[in-house]
């Protein structure tokens, strides 16, 4: 009877076992996550994006370097050089480089549009309002060259270049004593120029001394004064003596 009561004991024990077993066994499935989960979460909580999908949070550039923006957001870059504004210094400067140039080839019409393009964009530009006056000068517009030459008189009253163009004003003006008083003045300062030559020549020949006028338009064509050549190579026409 005793021995019995033990196999009986034993058996329950044995049901009991077993089944604590398979309950311990079941829940330790359920709460442990697998390794291929493990491996599909990162340290963020953030699942890893599937085999052949980009990683949007690591763009890496063209060699593995910083991350760079996608090619929807990358600002967009101007290579063009930016232009000279009109208003500009060298916008200026540029013009009063081609008005210069046009004066010395003689283009003395475009020379002074140039320049007054040039002095439109800066009023103070000395070497546009230098050949403006000149140029005006040469083509012989003398209401609008008047101004700047007397503009020039009154900063610079010696100054040959104006003198000569303030001279060869009075005398279109048929203003002789004025012209004569300008050609003394510029005798003193300035006697050996080629305007200086032509200015004396032209007030000579408006006197009506045109033997003396020659030999200064002569110098003056050989000094590169191109309006004396005509005159130079044209004798007046003296009184019988």
């Amino acid at each position: 009877m005793g021995a019995s009561r033990a196999i009986a004991i034993a058996g329950v024990l044995t049901v009991v076992a077993g089944t604590a077993l398979v309950w311990f066994h079941c829940s330790g499935e359920s709460a442990a996550p697998s390794r291929g989960a493990e491996d599909a979460t990162d340290s963020t909580g953030e699942l890893d994006p599937s085999p052949g999908e980009a990683d949007p949070r690591s763009v890496e550039g063209p060699a593995g370097g910083a991350a760079a923006e996608p090619p929807e957001r990358r600002p967009r870059r101007d290579r063009r050089a930016p232009a000279t504004p009109p208003g500009s210094p060298g916008a200026a400067a540029g013009m009063a480089q081609r008005a210069g140039e046009q004066l010395a080839t003689g283009d003395y019409n475009e020379a002074a549009e140039s320049a007054r393009r040039c002095l439109e964009t800066d009023p103070d530009n000395a070497s546009c309002r230098q050949v403006r006056r000149r140029a005006l000068v040469e083509v012989g517009d003398w209401s609008t060259a008047m101004p700047l030459l007397e503009d020039c008189l009154a900063q610079a009253p010696d100054e040959p270049d104006c003198l000569g163009g303030m001279i060869l004003a009075r005398l279109a003006r048929n203003e002789l004593g004025m012209a004569s008083a300008l050609a003394g003045q510029l005798a003193r300062v300035d006697p050996d120029s080629a305007l200086s030559h032509f200015a004396r020549a032209n007030l000579l020949d408006a006197q009506g001394k045109l033997e003396e006028a020659q030999p200064h338009f002569a110098a003056a064509c050989k000094l590169g004064k191109t309006a004396a050549c005509r005159r130079a190579s044209t004798r007046p026409n003296l009184p019988a003596r």
